[in-house]
């Protein structure tokens, strides 16, 4: 739902030709039903949406057991960068996810 909230308002403040929007695969790692409702979501908004695939990187972490704060800081946010380079990222994470300051 943040993330949502997040590309609704980049979109009204951007316009829809600036934002682009990034799932990030985790394979057998995800729910079954995730990539459905993001595809349904980018289109709902009518935005464009990439895929960064990182499921095999996912087994590593979970070598030690679940661990999310690593998933989010080692996978996602590489996977958004993956994709968005330079550009500036909004994210729907929250503090507790990015275990710093900076991400």
């Amino acid at each position: 739902m943040d993330s949502t909230i997040a590309a609704f308002l980049a979109k009204e403040a951007l316009g829809p030709e600036k934002v682009k929007l990034v799932n990030v695969l985790f394979g057998p790692f995800a729910y079954s039903k995730s990539v459905e409702s993001v595809l349904k979501t980018a289109e709902d908004l009518g935005l464009e949406i990439y895929f960064a695939d990182k499921h095999q990187s996912q087994y590593e972490i979970m070598k030690k057991g679940p661990n999310c704060n690593q998933c989010t800081r080692k996978l996602k946010m590489s996977g958004v960068r993956d994709v968005a380079g330079d550009s500036l990222v909004a994210t729907g994470a929250n503090q507790s996810d990015s275990w710093e300051k900076h991400v």
